[in-house]
């Protein structure tokens, strides 16, 4: 494990199509979803002597056997699927390492377990890295994990002050605190 990063509730685009470039040049996914809720990214260098492939594959068949079903999935070169996928990745998603996304052979998957607790979402890219900058890294296969667990925002923290309560703890105390402003 080289990066990790959690948020106990965040944003997530989820890719479920290949980018496209729009009239502007940018590179969109037409097909996207978003999902709310806890979120874990967790940054993998594999042993050398794995293939992407091989990598990939593992997790795919791991996550199948515990009941998920692939959404979306596309593998490629450095600019096909892999390329707009790790960009979408780094650009979109908090990054976890410097220059972790320079991109060789590659593949995608965003799967789904559902739960009628919350959903269940897994995001993985598995890419050949090939800046050599890194010794440690380069031409290992590195796997982002994304993992999501879809829920309702705990509203709970929040609390109205209205403007009565104001008045009345400013008439009782002759003043009031307000913490958790936002």
């Amino acid at each position: 494990i080289i990066g990790y990063n959690h948020k106990d509730f965040n944003e997530y685009l989820l890719p479920e199509s290949e980018a496209v470039r729009g009239k502007d040049d940018k590179f969109r996914y037409p097909k996207s979803q978003a999902v709310e809720g806890e979120v874990t990214r967790i940054l993998y260098v594999a042993p050398k002597e794995a293939s992407v492939a091989e990598v990939f594959r593992n997790y795919q068949k791991q996550l199948e056997r515990k009941g998920f079903e692939s959404l979306f999935s596309c593998k490629g070169k450095e600019y096909s699927c892999g390329y707009w996928m790790a960009g979408y990745m780094e650009n979109f998603q908090p990054e976890l390492a410097s220059y972790a996304y320079r991109v060789g052979e590659n593949r995608y998957i965003s799967m789904k377990k559902p739960d009628p607790k919350g959903d269940l979402y897994v995001s993985i890219l598995v890419y050949n890295y090939t800046f050599d900058y890194f010794s440690s890294r380069y031409n290992h296969p590195m796997v982002q994990l994304d993992v999501i667990q879809a829920e309702a925002l705990d509203d709970s923290k929040i609390e109205v002050v209205t403007a009565d309560k104001i008045t009345e703890e400013i008439g009782d105390q002759g003043r009031i605190a307000l913490y958790g402003i936002y």
